[in-house]
């Protein structure tokens, strides 16, 4: 699954987490710092979860400005990938769920 930061709120200096919450499955629950090194778009590795339904929560912090996204992502059994989904935040500023 990739997350894509907006570019017009990422930099070097962008701090943040990507937390993944299996809402039938709470031990599965993983939370996964950004490193802003990768760049705006980050890979997150879903071999190793179950398939079924997750919620995605992106938190990070931009020149002094918080923001977040989430939304629902659905692995498939193999669990190499999720359905496609976006999530945006109030305003122009907002993250996809790949």
């Amino acid at each position: 699954m990739s997350v894509a930061l907006p570019a017009e709120a990422f930099d070097a200096t962008t701090t943040g987490q990507i937390s993944l919450y299996r809402p039938s499955a709470s031990r599965f629950d993983q939370t996964l710092a950004l490193d802003a090194a990768k760049g705006a778009t980050q890979i997150v590795e879903t071999k190793s979860l179950p398939p079924g339904l997750w919620r995605v929560r992106v938190s990070w912090k931009y020149q002094g400005q918080e923001y977040w996204a989430e939304d629902k992502v659905v692995l498939e059994q193999a669990a190499s990938a999720g359905t496609q989904a976006s999530a945006s935040v109030p305003g122009s500023t907002g993250a996809t769920l790949h």
